[in-house]
């Protein structure tokens, strides 16, 4: 079974703190959490996706939110792995540079807090897949390679994209998973 996956964190170096941390399968079984991060964000995170963190409460777009502490956030992500496992079914992981970040990223947050990572199958990067496509198709190739680029060009008319929420790491994985069925 496909997995989409994509993280929010506090900046873009591997070292950052995780934020959002969500999931969707290919039956639509979906997983989303929010991480509380250790310290205040900075106004560029903030910016970019919307969270801050002030007095412990983790807020989106000046709305509080339900957050966790990132041990807890990673239990639960294995353990909803292990439950589409306990379906009898083989789990493979996509994400979009996610070879890249996102992995590397929740393999240090694992290891951080001694926790047993989730087993995937194999680990697909959308990312290089979109620069081989650029190579061959001339209306891709003029598109920049973000996700949400990608989202306007693959499904310009889709109700999805109305929503335009992106660095929502669960609206991202909808994009993902509908941009990875187009191509």
């Amino acid at each position: 079974m496909y997995v989409y996956l994509d993280i929010e964190t506090s900046g873009l170096n591997k070292t950052s703190f995780l934020l959002q941390l969500s999931a969707i399968s290919e039956k639509q079984h979906t997983f989303d959490i929010y991480i509380k991060p250790p310290c205040a964000l900075n106004q560029e995170c903030t910016n970019l996706t919307g969270l801050s963190y002030i007095n412990n409460t983790l807020y989106k777009d000046g709305v509080p939110l339900h957050a966790v502490g990132p041990y807890m956030a990673l239990l639960s992500f294995y353990h909803w792995t292990e439950s589409l496992r306990k379906e009898g079914e083989t789990l493979d992981l996509i994400g979009y540079n996610s070879n890249a970040f996102d992995v590397p990223v929740l393999v240090l947050a694992y290891a951080k807090f001694r926790q047993t990572l989730p087993t995937f199958n194999e680990c697909y990067d959308v990312l290089p897949v979109i620069r081989k496509l650029q190579k061959t198709d001339d209306k891709l190739a003029k598109t920049k390679i973000k996700l949400e680029d990608l989202g306007r060009f693959y499904l310009p008319d889709s109700e999805i994209m109305s929503k335009a929420n992106f660095h929502n790491s669960l609206f991202d994985c909808e994009i993902l998973k509908q941009v990875t069925e187009k191509i």
